[in-house]
């Protein structure tokens, strides 16, 4: 018995000297190894139960000590654990093997926290494209590219469809990029645009440029279809200001091109117009990349009155096919007639006075009456059919069918009081006075 005692205290003493050899220990773990330019980075953490304190950290790279760092990284861990990062460079290429060691600050001993075997690069050069689209007429890119034997920015050369359309240098800054290649620096992003490309699906490849031991190499190849197919396009105004007149604007826009295209428009079923879509217009409107400079407008003179279906096709440039963007009807001007008094004058003869001028109703291309009264009692009702060469021009659409002449007779001589009414033909409207003039009748 005395024994079995004997042998349980003496298990008690080992597990007591065994938990004494744990207080005190130094522990962590190494979460990232990688390599860059002649250099490789660690990162990781370590702590030790003795203190809150950071405690330093030591790197090995074949066997040799190469770095010394605080674990001080407050963001990782909690308040004993802290995170580390050391980069140690002037490494020749080929393989190396690192270790890092938590270093104990109090009862206990250093830890290994790992080792990992990493190549350091050497020869040909390499990269990544970032974003390829097509965009209107062109392509654009953009990526990084380095060589691993030098950290300066090397070029990379762009292909289309195996024929070479750019070179590039892959100077500029990609934030962060330093970080993942650590002793590259952050400048040797690309980015890029190759005009001219047609409709259609496209093969793209970059090369990068070697500039030490190795050889060029071709590292991405992207396939890249174009925006193509019919126009797209609205009428976004139309309408009728004066009489006989039809205004429309819009804008059209073909995928297959940043240039502008035509327009056809089209009154009541009948060509009437073909207009560039060139002119400036609200950008959000339109599809994106494209530029404003594809707007149209148009005047259509000629109209009778009355309401008027417009319709605009947009007119294919490539693949696809002409499209309708809109049709709309427009109402002519309506309301009550208007007219004019060209002349009122006695004829030579006794008792006699000439008048004539012109008058139309909006509402129709018909001739409308007129009637004249002298000294306020009416005294001849006659149609404006009469040819007035020139009013077309002025009112398009109405013709020039609406003069009117006549000639009064067995007036008594001395001052008489004419005036003109021109009669409401087609509702909406009413007649409406054209003038009145004071004349003397020999």
């Amino acid at each position: 018995m005395l024994q079995l005692r004997e042998s349980q205290l003496l298990a008690h003493l080992l597990r007591l000297v065994r938990l004494a050899d744990r207080r005190g220990v130094a522990g962590g773990e190494i979460t990232s190894a990688r390599t860059g330019y002649r250099s490789i980075k660690v990162t990781g953490w370590a702590t030790d139960v003795d203190t809150t304190d950071p405690i330093r950290v030591h790197v090995y790279v074949d066997g040799k000590g190469r770095a010394s760092v605080a674990a001080d990284d407050e963001e990782s861990g909690s308040t004993r654990s802290r995170g580390f990062s050391v980069v140690v460079g002037d490494l020749d290429p080929g393989d190396h093997r690192v270790c890092v060691w938590a270093i104990d600050v109090g009862v206990g001993k250093n830890v290994r926290l790992g080792c990992r075997t990493l190549a350091v690069k050497s020869g040909s050069p390499g990269g990544y494209i970032d974003e390829i689209s097509g965009a209107p007429g062109a392509i654009e890119f953009r990526g990084w590219a380095i060589d691993p034997d030098t950290p300066d920015p090397i070029r990379v050369h762009v292909y289309v469809d195996g024929k070479g359309r750019a070179s590039l240098l892959a100077n500029e800054t990609k934030p962060g990029f330093d970080d993942a290649k650590p002793g590259y620096g952050d400048d040797h992003a690309f980015s890029g645009r190759i005009e001219d490309i047609g409709p259609g699906t496209h093969q793209v490849c970059f090369y990068a440029i070697d500039v030490g031991p190795g050889s060029n190499r071709k590292f991405a190849c992207r396939t890249v279809t174009m925006p193509s197919g019919s126009p797209v396009g609205e009428i976004t105004a139309s309408g009728s200001l004066s009489i006989g007149v039809i205004e429309v604007a819009g804008w059209a826009v073909d995928p297959d091109t940043v240039d502008p295209i035509r327009v056809h428009i089209y009154v009541d079923g009948r060509g009437a117009a073909s207009v560039s879509a060139d002119q400036d217009v609200d950008g959000a409107l339109l599809p994106a990349g494209y530029g404003t400079a594809h707007g149209f407008s148009a005047s259509l003179a000629g109209y009778a009155p009355g309401v008027h279906r417009v319709c605009a096709y947009a007119i294919d440039v490539g693949a696809g096919s002409n499209r309708r963007i809109g049709c709309e009807d427009v109402q002519m001007p309506t309301g009550s007639p208007t007219g004019f008094i060209d002349e009122m004058s006695a004829t030579g003869t006794s008792g006699e006075l000439m008048v004539r001028g012109w008058a139309f109703d909006p509402d129709t291309i018909d001739p409308i009456r007129v009637h004249i009264y002298v000294d306020g009692r009416g005294a001849t009702s006659i149609e404006a059919s009469l040819e007035k060469p020139g009013l077309s021009d002025v009112y398009p659409g109405i013709g020039d069918l609406h003069g009117y002449r006549t000639v009064l007779t067995g007036l008594a001589p001395g001052e008489h009081e004419i005036c003109v009414f021109a009669i409401d033909r087609v509702d909406p409207g009413s007649n409406t006075l054209v003038g009145c003039r004071i004349r003397t009748v020999p």
